[in-house]
């Protein structure tokens, strides 16, 4: 039984009773109850859904998203929120766009082919591209150097996670997803794909791979012929990244001439801020800024595999600054705290937004972090000794940035 209807029978019963009395008051108290009820109510679904026409719409969208004309509508709205600020503004609810992108139907797979790790491009329903990671290597397993094991794609959406969080809102969304290899890959891969997989006398479904800086080939097999992995969405602009001989050096040994100048450099010579800040980009602050924002990426998930990268094109919304390729991050082979740090404690200048959202996740992140992941199908998305590591840099993150305020004051240190 509805409310309406049982608000009808109310209506009903009260002005039977009023008629039968012939009570003047009884009218009275009734359309008075009437009128307070009413503006109480006036704007409830307002208050309670807090969202736009255009929140509404695509909600509706996502609702009916086995229509393939709905998942293009869908993919238009994703690409129309791409602006200079971001992929997506940060008041909008993305939850729809994160279930299209784990459940859409896959109408084309095929390899990716600029790759040093192993990937599928996906054709979902629709037209969108998303690039899947398969996992490949056990959740709890731990690389003896960064930069020389396979990716871990779960690290790909804790990355995608924390960008939120933080208010980036400039990471492509990366979601888990759990595909059938017989039902939604092989009646639509490429005979490249096809080829890369063989089946076992046992059943099993297995193929070779060589990662990264590993001499030999490595043999990696599907349970039951189930993919786990990350589903990131492609983003339908041009990416580039920033290559010029005096770029930011905290991701690049190489820019150094020796030891002894890297070292000055980790113990917090401003040089190299004064020398980076007078480069074309990062003379702007809008550009400055986003390097900030991925150094607190960076050292929050001990990433080291991390460029300068942007959207570039003839679309009305060109230049807007991206982060991408986290698949290594969460490395405890080696400690990149002084390095990832090094743009942070050297220029001590960090966006006032940011330093408040890090405060705000001092206290709050387990819980937050739970909330975001806690429905994604390769659930729990990070392992509990990688977790306490993000958390205790966090912790050492927003002391970093109390030493600069202390010493330089809130009006030289953060940016509006």
């Amino acid at each position: 039984m509805s409310i309406a209807y049982i608000f009808q029978l109310f209506v009903r019963s009260r002005l039977r009773a009023a008629w039968q009395k012939r009570n003047l008051l009884l009218f009275v108290a009734f359309f008075s109850t009437v009128y307070v009820l009413c503006t109480l109510l006036k704007d409830f679904p307002n208050d309670m859904h807090r969202m736009n026409s255009s929140d509404f719409k695509v909600l509706q969208m996502a609702n009916n998203w086995m229509h393939p004309k709905n998942m293009t509508q869908i993919w238009k709205q994703m690409d129309r929120l791409i602006s200079p600020a971001g992929l997506y503004p940060s008041n909008i609810n993305i939850n729809p766009f994160k279930e299209a992108i784990r459940s859409a139907k896959i109408v084309k797979a095929d390899m990716f082919q600029k790759q040093v790790s192993y990937k599928w491009i996906l054709t979902l329903e629709g037209g969108q591209q998303i690039l899947f990671k398969p996992i490949l290597l056990p959740r709890d397993h731990k690389a003896k150097m960064c930069d020389s094991d396979c990716e871990h794609p779960e690290y790909e959406i804790a990355a995608f996670t924390m960008n939120r969080l933080l208010g980036f809102n400039n990471m492509p969304i990366a979601v888990g997803r759990k595909l059938s290899w017989y039902r939604d890959i092989a009646p639509v891969a490429s005979n490249t794909l096809l080829e890369s997989v063989n089946q076992t006398s046992a059943g099993d479904l297995c193929f070779y791979w060589q990662c990264p800086k590993l001499e030999n080939m490595s043999y990696f097999c599907f349970n039951k012929g189930v993919v786990y992995g990350s589903a990131q969405y492609w983003v339908n602009r041009g990416i580039e990244t920033f290559y010029n001989k005096n770029r930011w050096p905290y991701h690049d040994f190489h820019f150094f001439s020796d030891t002894k100048e890297f070292f000055h450099y980790l113990q917090g010579d401003d040089r190299y801020c004064k020398k980076f800040r007078s480069e074309p980009p990062y003379t702007e602050d809008r550009w400055f800024l986003h390097i900030i924002d991925m150094a607190v990426l960076d050292y929050l998930t001990n990433n080291l595999d991390q460029r300068h990268t942007y959207l570039v094109d003839n679309s009305s919304q060109p230049f807007a600054n991206v982060m991408i390729d986290f698949g290594q991050a969460f490395c405890r082979a080696f400690s990149g705290a002084q390095l990832l740090a090094a743009p942070i404690y050297q220029c001590c200048q960090i966006r006032r937004s940011t330093y408040e959202a890090l405060l705000h996740l001092k206290d709050t992140l387990p819980e937050k972090f739970e909330w975001e992941t806690e429905d994604d199908p390769i659930y729990p998305i990070l392992q509990p000794g990688d977790f306490q590591d993000m958390h205790k840099r966090l912790r050492e993150l927003l002391s970093l940035l109390d030493f600069c305020l202390v010493h330089k004051g809130f009006k030289n240190v953060l940016f509006d």
